[in-house]
């Protein structure tokens, strides 16, 4: 068997019954990185490979060579491209395009004539319009399949945030605020050591334009927050400290391969885009990142990263603090029925 054949190459390194599951392919070139310990292989495959079998193969070999990351750059034929495999797709898409997170959940597929039809079931036309998403998924599917898509949004194309669909998305949350304690003052108490108290406060900044409750800050990490939150389809550029504030639609949290510590992927939208807090915490000081459940709204101030394994823009948190929202009223005569 030739030496260029993938699965000849991942013999060599795995033994795993993935290696039977993915599909037949030879290797057209490697990349080595040493300043980030990485390497992609680029590989020409003859059927489609789901992505969640792809990132296993990732996984398995950046384990066994010892590198930071391996990552592979897959190529199919055009006629592997089908609706059937866009859930895969946007699966891949999700670490390039962190917006994708809850609003493609349940959404329908259908490509016809070279056009590709998504159907939303849970809003968010306008903040995946205002990201880029159809031009970042342009992108990924002719570098995957060399394929130039008509890209069209249809269905549940916004969401009111007191209709079925938006509690829907929110219903996952814990509706209780935080706990907020006097702390104790006995020696006893002094000598353990325990996650900070939550510190309730009034919201510093100015919250016009904005749908913020100045009487309902509590702080849950760091300082209170002063400076004004900038939207976040403003936030496209790397920088040292941003503030910023949404509701969280998306919670993700595993550990390290060695175990000591966790990594926290917190998807938030203030509905002009959103982004992602990205956080690798110490097991000792992962209680405070546990808070942030789906449905709160949270203020943060923290530091745009580019991040070289997710290849995209995130945020490292330095404060982070709840607030609530002021319900909109609807004053209009005629209500509106969203579809």
């Amino acid at each position: 068997m030739s030496k260029s054949n993938f699965k000849s190459f991942l013999a060599d390194y795995i033994q795993d019954e993935v290696i039977n599951i993915v599909p037949d392919g030879f290797i057209t070139g490697i990349k080595l990185y040493r300043e980030s310990n990485s390497a992609t292989i680029s590989v020409s495959f003859e059927k489609f490979a789901e992505y969640n079998v792809l990132s296993k193969i990732e996984s398995l070999v950046a384990q066994k060579l010892q590198l930071g990351s391996f990552n592979i750059d897959a190529v199919y034929p055009q006629e592997a491209f089908s609706s059937d495999i866009m859930p895969s797709v946007i699966e891949e898409l999700k670490h390039s395009c962190s917006v994708v997170n809850g609003f493609l959940d349940g959404a329908g597929y259908e490509f016809i004539n070279n056009k590709l039809k998504i159907y939303l079931k849970r809003g968010g036309y306008e903040i995946l319009n205002n990201s880029n998403f159809k031009g970042t998924l342009s992108r990924l599917l002719n570098a995957r399949f060399s394929i130039h898509p008509e890209i069209e949004l249809d269905g549940v194309l916004s969401v009111e945030e007191k209709s079925d669909v938006f509690e829907g998305i929110m219903a996952k949350a814990p509706k209780e605020e935080p706990v907020v304690k006097k702390p104790e003052t006995t020696t006893q108490n002094a000598s353990k050591t325990s996650k900070p108290e939550p510190i309730k406060t009034t919201v510093a900044f100015d919250t016009t334009n904005t749908p913020i409750d100045p009487e309902s800050m509590v702080v849950v990490l760091g300082k209170p927050i002063k400076e004004k939150p900038t939207a976040l389809i403003n936030v496209i550029d790397e920088a040292k400290s941003v503030v910023v504030w949404g509701d969280i639609f998306s919670f993700d949290t595993h550990d390290t391969r060695d175990g000591t510590k966790t990594i926290f992927t917190i998807n938030f939208t203030d509905y002009t885009s959103s982004n992602t807090l990205k956080v690798i915490a110490e097991k000792a000081k992962a209680d405070v990142y546990n808070q942030l459940t789906v449905g709160k709204t949270i203020v943060v101030r923290g530091e745009v990263r580019y991040d070289t394994y997710d290849k995209c823009l995130n945020i490292k948190p330095y404060d982070i603090a709840f607030v609530n929202k002021i319900p909109r009223k609807d004053l209009s005569e005629e209500k509106r029925v969203e579809l």
